[in-house]
């Protein structure tokens, strides 16, 4: 396992890290991270159509909530996500 304190970057490239994590909290993140952003996008795009909105504005949309949608996933993850139940480790050169 990793230390707490282990500085990042003095690990060198190459150099192999087993993650372990639970497969229902791995999913979880992956829906999470993958969808929510994309579902805002495609939410906004049909708002834009119904509304009228040319596509240069649509896309101008589309950009500020994917960016507003990474924001608050971000917020959210910092806090709420339980990753302190993930285990670092690293993998030995003769592997």
């Amino acid at each position: 396992m990793l230390p707490k304190e282990i500085d990042i970057q003095s690990l060198k490239k190459g150099t192999q890290i087993l993650i372990n994590i639970e497969a229902s909290k791995l999913v979880r993140l992956s829906i999470l991270l993958y969808l929510a952003p994309l579902l805002s996008i495609l939410l906004m795009t049909l708002l834009g159509q119904f509304a009228g909105f040319n596509e240069l504005v649509i896309l101008a949309l589309d950009i500020m909530v994917l960016f507003l949608s990474m924001r608050i996933l971000h917020q959210y993850l910092k806090s709420h996500a339980g990753l302190e139940d993930v285990n670092l480790s690293l993998i030995s050169a003769s592997h």
